[in-house]
Formats: structure tokens, sequence, C-alpha cells
């Protein structure tokens, strides 16, 4: 029934928006960077879809070096990238007047959806040139329209599409994250407080997850945990958003050995922790690749996710997952109602990948 009402809304949108085309021009290439003076990226959806556009933010910096680059970012993802020399400003989405008080230039929708909300952000904005994939005619609302590639990419790839389309070349496909000095003396100051020494092997373990279905059992978290600390004599420290606080304190609950807990930190503060850690253990989450980005290692659990897009990038990074019939998904609920994907993961497939991981790492 909800594909049927797509396919109805999709079709009814698709006649204004074939007639809008009609009268906004198209280009096919990146203007000259002696017209750009200010620019503006897109980028309002989670975490990790943040993550992974640094490798196209970074190829348009380096494509307009003398350019002033604004990104548009939700609450959640403000400091993300508020240390990165790849941007000059963020600007918060929903904020009164957060586009009005700019004059644009160059606006880059990263979306890669039929969804209209960013393309329509993009039109506001009155920029000379604005980019975009367009998908199911949203491309009424660009100038410089992009059909994207029918086959399937990694949310990396898939992103810098729309600059290499445009002519705009792309020397790094690895994300990369930098942390300021400012958070670095913070986790500095928490580490004091709660007893942990550089010298300390510091293993994170992060049980957020978007669905339900992303989330291994939280019991086998503890037990996990438990391991690293009577085998390998870690310090433990229970990551999650500020609304996990009730899984983190069941976790430790089920734990023989103490753990920290934090599930208040700004994600300035939480790419400090990270850069800290000899490992993370976690979901496939925004955290994930944050991690990776930092270059951290990571053993990650994998369920209905869409591997080829969500793997994380970089060395030293091991996903546990089950090759199941209906592995893949890509649902928030599961179908068949057992949750194989993740049930199956067992402690011993997560502290055998971990252990790998740290050898490697030690060697």
């Amino acid at each position: 029934m909800k594909t049927i009402l797509k396919q109805v809304y999709l079709f009814l949108r698709s006649i204004p928006l074939v007639l809008l085309k009609i009268f906004i021009k198209s280009r096919n290439k990146a203007p000259d960077p002696t017209e750009i003076k200010n620019i503006l990226i897109i980028r309002i959806d989670r975490i990790g879809d943040m993550v992974c556009s640094v490798p196209t933010i970074e190829s348009i910096r380096r494509f307009y070096p003398q350019a002033k680059i604004s990104l548009l970012v939700n609450h959640l993802t403000r400091d993300l990238l508020k240390d990165s020399p790849l941007i000059n400003n963020i600007l918060i989405y929903g904020q009164h007047g957060a586009l009005n008080a700019n004059r644009f230039d160059l606006v880059f929708d990263l979306i890669k959806d039929y969804t209209l909300q960013t393309a329509w952000l993009a039109f506001l904005t009155r920029a000379r040139y604005r980019v975009g994939f367009d998908i199911a005619h949203r491309g009424a609302f660009f100038n410089l329209r992009i059909n994207p590639r029918k086959n399937f990419d990694h949310i990396v790839d898939e992103t810098l599409e729309l600059t290499e389309q445009m002519g705009i070349c792309s020397l790094n496909r690895i994300p990369v994250l930098c942390v300021g000095s400012s958070d670095d003396k913070a986790i500095d100051q928490f580490f004091d407080k709660t007893c942990i020494k550089k010298t300390d092997l510091l293993i994170g373990i992060q049980v957020s997850g978007f669905y339900p279905t992303q989330r291994w059992i939280p019991q086998r978290f503890a037990e996990t945990a438990d391991y690293f600390v009577e085998k390998l004599g870690a310090k433990i420290i229970l990551l999650g958003a500020k609304t996990d606080e009730g899984l983190l304190r069941y976790i430790q609950d089920r734990m023989k050995h103490q753990a920290v807990l934090c599930h208040n930190l700004s994600l300035s503060h939480l790419k400090a922790l990270l850069k800290h850690c000899h490992l993370l253990v976690c979901n496939n989450s925004g955290p994930l690749h944050m991690a990776a980005a930092l270059g951290v290692p990571t053993v990650s659990t994998m369920g209905p996710t869409v591997a080829y897009r969500w793997w994380p990038r970089g060395k030293n990074h091991i996903v546990v997952r089950k090759e199941l019939n209906c592995i893949g998904c890509n649902s928030g609920v599961c179908r068949i109602k057992t949750h194989d994907c993740m049930q199956l993961i067992t402690v011993d497939d997560v502290i055998t990948a971990s252990l790998k991981i740290l050898h490697t790492k030690t060697v």
C-alpha cells in the first residue's frame, strides 16, 4: 500500500516539476572558480551521512580554494565539523534567518533521494548556481542537474558523484575528521575525573542504532565488556546518546566489572574521546563512521543495513555479519519477527574479531 501511495505522490508532483524545468535552464559543468565567492553545502540528515560527505566537501574546497564555504546542518550534527579547515561557517537548519543573511553564488544539495525539502531550500537561496541530484524531477529546483548513475555505491562514492559529474576531481575517498584543542582538553579533564590513564587499554562500546533492528543484544555487550576487563585489563567506556541512558545503565548493571557511562557528550567531545580509544565496538551507526574517520579501529555488528552503502571506510575495521537469505532488507522492523541477523551474532564472534584487530594494532 505504501509503495502505491508513493508512486501516486511522485506522479502527481511530477506535473508541476516538469513544467518548472522548462523555464529553468540547466548547465552541465561547474562554474569557474573566479566567479564564486560564497558557497553553501546542504546536509541536514544524520551523523553517518555527514561524515561520509567529508570527501565531497574536501573536493569542493580544493576546486574553490578562495571561496567562503558555509555548511547547513541540523542541530544534532552542528558540532561534527566545527573544527574542520574545509569550511568557514556552520548554519543551523531551522534557525531564523540562517539562509537569508547570506548571498550565495553556488549551492550544493548533497541529498541523493526523491525528497524535495533540501532542493526547495537550495532554490530559496536564489543562488546563481544550484547543484543537486535530479531524482523524480526534483532537479526542477536546480540549474545544474546531476543525473545519478543507476549502479549502487557506497554513500561516500554516491555523494562524490555529485561533484565528479561536474568535473570536480576527488583525491580522497576516505572521510577524515578533526578534533579541536579545547575538546582534547575537556576529555583530558574527563579522564582525570574517571581515573583513566593515557596508558590504559581503552575500549569504547557504543550501543546506539537508529532503528531497533540495527542494535545488538544488550546482554551480549555486557559479556563482551567483561571479557575485555578480565582478559585484557581494559578500561571500558559505554557510549550512547542522551536517550540511551536507560539502555547504558541496563548494560552496566549486568556487567561484573565497572565501566564508565557517557550518554550526554556533544559530538565534538565524542570525537575527542573516540580518538583516544584503542578500539570501538559498536552497532552500525553514526559513531562507527566517526571512529573510522578518526583512524580508530572498530568492530561493528551489521544486520539489515545495506552493506555496500555503509561499510566503514579505511583500515583496521571488521564487520560482524551473518549471511542470511533476508540480510540487507534495510528494514527498521524485522519482517520475519525473529531478528536473526542480530540474534545469531555471538559474543565469541565479536571477541574474536576484537582480538584480531587489537593484535594487528600492536604488532
